[in-house]
């Protein structure tokens, strides 16, 4: 648990919460450790006649104000979610009220990354809902994870290392003896291998492993 505190986390996602006139950044790891990264004010005129001034004229003005109030925010997020250039989170929330998100969301497109929108009508909706928009986020990028590990081992099939798969009862020695480097496991069988050693414990759907008893193993070299 220590050593958690020390460790850069590789996977980290980014939450947009946009208001009306404020916009909030945060970004989070999947320990759920998160950190307020920017907050953005704006100024924008209400859609209504004053005085002597057209709807026309309101309408540009306030149409002119949002647009400087969304490039704001897009220049925000280039200079908090990359790293010399590059993007360095899995994917992106953008939650709030308004048609504001939609425009956010089409300037970030370049990002090229999982982009949602969540739609909530008051920041108390938002604020209940902000754990489990992040954790949502959190599985869906973890099973893309698994969906890569398992490919790494159906191509470990069609080269020379494919003598370094394990199966069956063979599994549960070689994990005891400390011989694994990972081990794709569905959840039912976890428990069944408490962490004595450094073997990566990947766990997948039930579905993915039926045919091999829930769980394949991968030797070291």
């Amino acid at each position: 648990m220590i050593e958690d505190l020390f460790l850069d986390s590789r996977d980290r996602y980014g939450i947009i919460i946009v208001l009306g006139d404020e916009t909030i950044l945060y970004e989070i790891d999947e320990k759920m450790r998160y950190k307020k990264l920017d907050t953005i004010h704006a100024r924008i005129q209400n859609n209504h006649r004053r005085g002597g001034q057209s709807q026309a004229r309101i309408s540009r003005l306030r149409d002119e104000q949002i647009h400087r109030y969304i490039m704001t925010i897009v220049e925000s997020c280039k200079q908090n979610f990359r790293t010399n250039g590059v993007v360095h989170i899995s994917s992106l929330t953008i939650s709030g009220s308004g048609q504001k998100k939609e425009m956010l969301k089409d300037f970030l497109q370049e990002f090229k990354i999982s982009l949602k929108i969540l739609t909530y009508d008051n920041m108390e909706d938002i604020l209940k809902n902000f754990n489990e928009a992040i954790l949502n986020e959190i599985n869906i990028t973890e099973n893309k994870k698994n969906e890569k590990e398992i490919k790494e081992w159906i191509d470990l099939q069609g080269i020379s290392s494919a003598d370094r798969l394990v199966f069956g009862d063979e599994i549960k020695e070689l994990f005891d003896n400390g011989c694994l480097e990972k081990i794709w496991i569905i959840p039912d069988k976890v428990d069944d291998f408490k962490a004595k050693n450094k073997t990566k414990i990947i766990i997948v759907e039930n579905s993915i492993l039926k045919d091999f008893s829930g769980m394949i193993g991968l030797k070291y070299y």
